[in-house]
């Protein structure tokens, strides 16, 4: 059992994607390009916890001698067709308004489809920020790697996605980790270890901002209850997508009936 391996097959999607484009026209252009396979290190079991932690301090040692750590496995899973998105995206200095039509890429967990309503995403961890093409790349296929790797828990990881978010002229994007859990310490330790994964470029920094998923039974679409609940949990500071049209209040009985008073005293004759 001490040499037993996960293997997890991971799904990437390519989306076409255009800014006034419905739930229907998005599902069908959404198709899978590639799958990669990767053999994250096995979690150790209670009772390989207590094994190890009943051994002497000498012989825990001895024995993480000729044991190789987690981060200095090599790593085993073929990413070279993973797509690079600054080779579709709207880039910086290019010459005309942002394409009305653009590609976007999911990596999945197999068997989670990226969508909102799919059970096993309750949320995700997210960043819109302009970065230049190198810096974007990196910090794609950084993340997708610390996923496959290990060194980023994939027990609660559904997936991650790069948005072209641009408008305009003006280049834009997001990156996104969805988590299949809402528990805070959960997915505070999942954010950290993806930054660990990350060289950050120091005029490029971010923080991750949370947003929770949820979806209202009701006739309004899925997109507008999302971002809603975004408005109540990401922190301060955070970045959201859309501004929200603030509702008006609407009077009580007391301010009717007192407008309704006024109006009689200045009909009636003095």
């Amino acid at each position: 059992m001490a040499n037993d391996e996960v293997t997890e097959e991971w799904v990437l999607y390519t989306h076409k994607c255009s800014r006034h484009m419905s739930k229907a026209e998005w599902e069908q252009t959404t198709h899978e390009s590639s799958h990669f396979f990767s053999h994250p290190p096995r979690p150790p079991t209670s009772m390989e916890n207590d094994k190890n932690n009943t051994n002497s301090p000498e012989q825990q040692s001895s024995g993480n001698a000729n044991k190789p750590q987690a981060d200095q496995e090599p790593f085993r899973c073929d990413l070279s067709h993973l797509p690079l998105p600054s080779r579709n995206f709207f880039l910086k200095g290019q010459h005309c308004a942002a394409p009305p039509q653009h590609v976007e890429y999911s990596v999945f967990k197999k068997g989670v489809f990226p969508e909102w309503e799919d059970e096993n995403c309750q949320g995700e961890w997210f960043v819109k920020h302009y970065f230049p093409p190198k810096v974007l790349d990196d910090y794609w296929f950084s993340l997708v790697k610390g996923i496959m790797s290990g060194k980023i828990d994939s027990r609660y990881v559904a997936g991650i996605r790069v948005v072209d978010k641009s408008h305009s002229k003006h280049p834009l994007y997001r990156l996104e980790l969805w988590l299949n859990t809402t528990v805070q310490k959960t997915r505070d330790q999942v954010r950290d270890q993806a930054m660990s994964c990350l060289t950050m470029d120091p005029h490029y920094a971010f923080k991750f901002h949370w947003r929770k998923f949820e979806l209202e039974t009701s006739n309004s679409s899925s997109s507008s209850s999302v971002v809603s609940s975004v408005v109540s949990s990401v922190a301060p500071g955070g970045e959201i997508g859309k501004e929200q049209p603030t509702a008006q209040a609407q009077p009580s009985l007391v301010d009717m009936m007192a407008q309704q008073a006024v109006v009689t005293d200045e009909a009636t004759p003095q």
